[in-house]
């Protein structure tokens, strides 16, 4: 039985383009999240409290995706013989590494935020807030992984600022706020990068039909052609 491919113009074919920018993006990703944890582990390593284990986990966990971005992620949407359950497969495994390296962060907003001291804990609020923010354009192709990232970065760090005191609970009504308008945005950047690639499919479709239709026309007349040469031999 055939296998159907990747690269057939199915919605099979937007998916797999629409993994094919998440991986454009993915070394970004990865470049922001070292320097994000290793920011904050700077901030805070007078502090203690477990920092540097985190610390360790946060790079352990980049290194791992590195390595998956060379040896899966790159080779599979390059290769056009990747099959769709194959392709699943590893959008599933990019998905996991990235919902590892924000939990590290949901960790320490659940966990470590409360012990911190305030210009600590008002530093990691705006390093979550900024790579929520950066979510809505990163993670635009995979509308799932990005309301899971943007969800599992934000609510955390939004329910331990409500738990401490008055002025933080401020803090968490703006993070909720901040948190809605930034699933909207993945939405509407998420839809406006779908219809994109539906229409360049149908372009390109188009484009094929009219180049069939141009070579049968040009068979039909090199035939009337043939035909009307015979007939004047014929008449002669």
């Amino acid at each position: 039985m055939h296998e159907e491919r990747a690269d057939t113009p199915t919605e099979q074919n937007v998916e797999s383009k629409l993994f094919a920018v998440s991986v454009r993006h993915h070394l970004g990703s990865v470049a922001v999240n070292l320097a994000s944890s290793s920011g904050f582990a700077l901030l805070t390593w007078r502090d203690g409290g477990g920092v540097g284990l985190w610390y360790g986990v946060a790079l352990a966990i980049s290194a791992l995706r590195l390595l998956l971005h060379v040896a899966l992620f790159k080779p599979a949407i390059r290769h056009a013989e990747t099959t769709i359950p194959r392709l699943a497969a590893i959008r599933w495994i990019y998905r996991m590494g990235l919902i590892a390296s924000v939990s590290v962060w949901a960790y320490l907003a659940a966990f470590v935020m409360p012990g911190l001291a305030l210009e600590d804990r008002y530093a990691l609020v705006i390093i979550v807030s900024a790579l929520a923010g950066g979510a809505m354009g990163v993670f635009a192709p995979d509308l799932t992984l990005g309301r899971i990232y943007i969800s599992v970065v934000m609510l955390p760090a939004t329910v331990s600022l409500a738990l401490l005191d008055r002025t933080d609970t401020v803090l968490a009504g703006l993070g909720g706020v901040f948190y809605l308008v930034m699933l909207s945005g993945l939405r509407t950047n998420h839809a406006a990068l779908v219809q994109s690639l539906n229409y360049a499919f149908e372009n390109t479709e188009l484009l094929r039909r009219l180049k069939l239709r141009a070579v049968e026309a040009e068979a039909v007349n090199a035939e009337l052609e043939r035909r009307v040469r015979e007939r004047t031999l014929t008449l002669e």
